[in-house]
């Protein structure tokens, strides 16, 4: 009669409670409420069910220090299948809050070495290549600092000559990355750049080499002529933005240009070849366009696109009218912000209005 009772026992007895055999639900939730990633990397390695649940999360989003080995370490990342099927977004050399400064002449350069230099182009070069492998990728974001962590660990401030070249050659691999897709159906989507210190029109040949773009959501953040004007090479910088606009395409439905910490003046515009029949949404803030109006102008730029357009926005803007907002926008927008904007012509406004 014992051995029965202990058998009934054995065979409902509650196991002690442990990650290994805990339900998948309870799993689950423990994984959603995790978010410190050194903590995640611990969970992932628990068990097989924690892994995969713990990993598409964990790799959804990657960033890109400005660093020789974290270049390094995500081009591992970039190619293991199993782990670059889950990346959708990547972020070159997030910071929060760091102020952005160009070295001046009269400041004393960081011990740095070119080749330390070219180390780090060359290892940003092969990863952002490489983000042709990566077949549920849906937006680059690449913010420039002048500044890279050594290889000793200490942040050391660039060269503004090597810090512009450094841009155009990520950038460059970023557009060699979308070349090198066998289909512009998937990909990026979503291209963001701040900080980009705009350099001559040949430096950005590449641009327009990809003339079948699958972007639909391009952000340009330039840096300002205030925060520029303490470089002596600032003479070759300054240059048309236009220059890195996608080629014409049906494809795109968002573009920003921006100069968020002070006015960028643009000397020359071409826009006249510009027209994607599918944007929807225009922001320019603090962008100083030439003051005549031509073809290539903003003004003809917007009017080509005011059937299509459902949100503008216009800040500090030297060549639009402060005027009765209502004017400002066609019967299909939905929305249309006007600030801070200069009078020119309130005959335009009457051209985007007209049906």
């Amino acid at each position: 009669m014992l051995a029965v009772l202990g058998q009934v026992f054995l065979a409902h007895r509650v196991l002690r409670p442990t990650m290994n055999n805990l339900p998948i639900e309870l799993v689950k939730a423990i994984v959603e409420n995790v978010s410190d990633t050194p903590d995640l990397f611990h969970l992932r390695a628990v068990n097989t069910s924690c892994r995969d649940l713990v990993t598409a999360g964990l790799f959804r989003t990657i960033c890109v220090q400005n660093s020789v080995k974290s270049a390094q370490n995500i081009q591992q990342i970039l190619t293991t299948p199993a782990l670059a099927y889950h990346v959708q977004d990547v972020v070159y050399d997030p910071r929060d809050n760091h102020p952005f400064r160009l070295l001046s002449p009269t400041d004393s350069q960081d011990d740095c070495d070119e080749l330390e230099i070219a180390e780090l182009e060359e290892a940003l070069t092969e990863t952002f290549c490489s983000l042709a492998h990566l077949p549920s990728l849906k937006s680059v974001t690449l913010n420039f600092w002048p500044s890279f962590i050594s290889e000793s660990g200490v942040e050391t401030h660039e060269n503004p000559y090597w810090f512009t070249n450094r841009q155009v050659t990520v950038l460059h691999a970023v557009y060699h990355a979308m070349q090198s897709t066998s289909s512009p159906n998937r990909g990026i989507r979503s291209l963001t750049m701040t900080n980009v210190v705009m350099m001559p029109r040949p430096c950005y040949d590449f641009v327009h080499a990809l003339t079948d773009s699958p972007l639909t959501h391009v952000s340009i953040s330039v840096v300002s002529n205030i925060e520029l004007s303490s470089w002596s090479g600032s003479k070759t910088a300054n240059r048309s933005i236009d220059a890195l606009l996608p080629v014409p395409n049906a494809r795109l439905t968002s573009l920003e240009i921006k100069s968020p910490n002070g006015l960028y003046h643009c000397p020359t515009v071409q826009l006249g070849a510009y027209t994607y029949p599918a944007l929807k949404n225009l922001v320019l803030e603090n962008i100083i366009f030439p003051d005549t109006p031509s073809a290539d102008g903003i003004e003809e730029f917007i009017l080509r696109h005011k059937n299509t357009l459902k949100r503008m926005e216009l800040r500090s803007s030297s060549w639009i009218s402060t005027i009765n907002l209502g004017m400002c926008c066609n019967r299909q927008m939905g929305t249309c912000v006007i600030q801070a904007c200069q009078h020119r012509c309130q005959g335009w406004w009457r051209k985007m209005i007209k049906v």
